[in-house]
């Protein structure tokens, strides 16, 4: 049998032609398990970058993009995760709603709300527990 390039992978089965990827260059060839030439691949186009939805949210969040603090200070937790914080505290969090528990024990202040955080700048909110005397 005529010999076959070393980059070709074998084949279980002598008679099941096998592509090979030869990358992008215009002068590839296509080769199959015996050794014959399957002819030259045309070249691979690049179109450039794909159109994203304008609605599409962003998958990745901005690093420390949401800054919590209480007056007085307070305990804080993020839907729902066990992870306590202490206030002041900066967060990472992804673009869209999230449940902020602030706990005050002194006080017995238990208070959550809801945050919507923007994908496209940081923001900081200060949860007011007891008014200023």
């Amino acid at each position: 049998p005529p010999a076959v390039d070393a980059g070709v992978p074998a084949a279980a089965d002598a008679g099941t032609p096998v592509a090979v990827d030869a990358g992008a260059r215009p002068d590839a060839r296509v080769v199959t398990p015996r050794g014959r030439d399957a002819g030259t691949r045309p070249p691979t186009v690049d179109a450039g970058p794909r159109p994203v939805a304008a609605d599409a949210a962003p998958t990745v969040a901005m690093k420390d993009n949401v800054t919590i603090g209480a007056r007085p200070w307070a305990e804080v937790y993020v839907d729902g995760d066990p992870t306590r914080y202490e206030t002041p505290v900066t967060l990472t969090l992804r673009p869209g709603k999230h449940r902020v528990r602030f706990v005050h024990p002194p006080a017995r202040i238990d208070r959550t709300i809801t945050i919507d955080v923007p994908a496209d700048r940081p923001i900081s909110h200060v949860e007011v527990l007891v008014a200023d005397p």
